[in-house]
């Protein structure tokens, strides 16, 4: 949860803008995209399944488990809207719809404090979106991962 109690967690209906830094919603909260899902791409992979929260090891359970997957999303820009887009998951009994940019799943961190620093921000793991984020695959048909069977 964040520390801001009249913020919604997670938001609802979030508008996204970019501030800069990376995209956020318009509640302040930073917009992250799992790294590690780039090397599947490139591996060619169908839809790798990527473990829920707790399945990952111990060691990284309590980090995973504070990303949500961000509602599906809208923008009034242009540019961030031409390659927003979401995929439906069913996952531990909260079916719902994720927000897609370029082919990226976009999180939230909560323990982010709405207009803070990227506190969710792990090299490597999790890192912002940029509005220039290169897109996980050429082409208009974007895979979007890690679809309806798992992931952070």
């Amino acid at each position: 949860m964040t520390s801001d109690s009249s913020a919604p967690w997670p938001p609802l209906s979030p508008v996204l803008v970019d501030l800069g830094a990376g995209l956020a919603t318009t509640g302040g909260f930073a917009v992250y995209r799992f790294v590690p899902y780039a090397q599947a791409v490139r591996q060619g992979l169908p839809s790798p399944v990527v473990p829920w929260a707790a399945d990952w090891p111990p060691y990284l359970q309590g980090t995973i488990s504070h990303y949500a997957p961000l509602p599906e999303a809208t923008s009034e820009s242009p540019a961030i809207a031409r390659d927003l887009k979401f995929q439906e998951r069913d996952g531990q009994q909260l079916p719902a719809r994720q927000a897609v940019y370029r082919g990226w799943p976009l999180y939230l961190f909560d323990l982010d404090v709405p207009g803070g620093p990227a506190r969710g921000r792990v090299p490597g793991l999790f890192e912002v979106v940029t509005p220039d984020v290169p897109p996980l695959a050429d082409g208009d048909d974007l895979p979007t991962w890690p679809g309806v069977y798992g992931g952070p």
